[in-house]
């Protein structure tokens, strides 16, 4: 169920993104008004805007900030590549040694 509910969020993350995008507000000098953006109260507007992926500008404008976008993501795949070598030690070293004590 964990991994479902991951699905969800990064593809409604993504779409979020990809709307800021078409609305090219990418930059301070592009950035647009809350108004031009549906939900601004989705948990996906929340932990971008956490992870300051999602930026305020002047006069209650917003923009993504490509970079951090960018970091997140990052982030997020040097995260799951340490969770599955963890995993696959934790599975050699329980696995050995039964592979090792059955073939005696």
């Amino acid at each position: 169920m964990g991994a479902a509910a991951a699905a969800v969020m990064i593809r409604k993350e993504k779409e979020l993104i990809a709307h800021f995008r078409s609305l090219h507000a990418i930059s301070p000098e592009t950035a647009r008004p809350q108004q031009d953006f549906a939900d601004d109260s989705s948990n996906a507007w929340k932990r971008l805007f956490r992870h300051a992926v999602i930026r305020q500008a002047a006069g209650g404008t917003w923009y993504l900030d490509e970079l951090s976008w960018e970091a997140l993501r990052n982030t997020r795949r040097r995260v799951i590549m340490i969770v599955l070598i963890a995993v696959a030690v934790a599975f050699l070293v329980g696995y050995i040694p039964a592979m090792l004590a059955h073939s005696k």
